[in-house]
């Protein structure tokens, strides 16, 4: 992981869009934080789910 970021890419990189905020959805206080966290930190590296069923 980035230790030093420009503002730009912190925008780019961890920003939710609208197709990942819809799978935050159904989640409520720290679960979705948490769920957000995850979603973008593996992005980067390809890893992560890909469909939604994957995530319920």
């Amino acid at each position: 992981m980035k230790r030093d970021w420009e503002l730009q890419e912190l925008i780019e990189e961890w920003t939710l869009v609208p197709r990942e905020l819809e799978l935050l959805g159904n989640k409520t206080g720290s679960t979705r934080l948490g769920y957000a966290v995850l979603l973008k930190f593996f992005q980067p590296t390809g890893c992560g789910f890909f469909r939604l069923d994957e995530f319920v």
